[in-house]
């Protein structure tokens, strides 16, 4: 499969139609290069159809009302987007493609909401772990009597990090409870999480499809 232009016989309908085309692949920049060609080659061929009209109207008039038809690229292709870049997540496993989908999926329900906190506590950890790379003395997981600390403790009050305090935010009275273990545990559970979200993503992307064959 393989795009090629549409020929008009009017230089100004063949500059609107390239921009057009432009802004359609811009609109699809993000998802998988297959992806992005078939949804391209599905809008040529309307714009191919609108254009070959037969009307009264001049070529670029037919073509003018074919692209206003359609609408602008960055808005009608928003649903179509946001499912496909779900495939692309659950295929890729890349961080970047994984918070574009559910970025453009966090109005489309609840489980894309609980994809996204979980994707938080993955960035949340990771934070953390740096931190203990750098404060090693100060950075673990702290509990206490109402308190509870994931990040750095510095003392008086100062802390970076996930924190739950009872009182006035004064950790001296926790305890690290992983110690040198808090490094391995951190990327152990980073790597659950992180392969939980794609597995929920995967999950997500069959019962969509389910959903659209019934």
């Amino acid at each position: 499969m393989e795009f090629k232009e549409i020929q008009f016989t009017g230089d100004d309908a063949q500059r609107v139609y390239r921009i057009y085309i432009q802004s359609v692949k811009k609109a699809t920049q993000q998802l998988r290069r297959e992806d992005s060609l078939e949804i391209l080659m599905e809008f040529n061929s309307h714009l191919y159809e609108g254009s070959r009209a037969e009307s009264s109207k001049s070529e670029l008039s037919n073509l003018l009302d074919t692209i206003n038809d359609l609408g602008v690229p960055q808005e009608v292709l928003k649903p179509m987007i946001a499912e496909k870049m779900v495939d692309k997540a659950a295929r890729s496993f890349k961080p970047i493609d994984i918070y574009n989908a559910l970025y453009l999926n966090i109005g489309n329900g609840i489980s894309y909401i609980i994809f996204a906190l979980l994707y938080c506590l993955v960035c949340l950890i990771l934070f953390v772990t740096v931190l203990k790379l750098i404060y090693s003395d100060f950075t673990g997981l702290f509990i206490g009597d109402d308190m509870f600390l994931l990040g750095t403790n510095f003392g008086n009050g100062t802390v970076m990090g996930f924190f739950l305090d009872g009182s006035d935010g004064d950790f001296s009275g926790a305890t690290d409870v992983l110690g040198n273990w808090f490094i391995p545990v951190m990327l152990l559970l980073n790597l659950a999480l992180y392969l939980m979200i794609t597995a929920g993503l995967r999950i997500k992307k069959s019962i969509n499809l389910e959903l659209k064959k019934s």
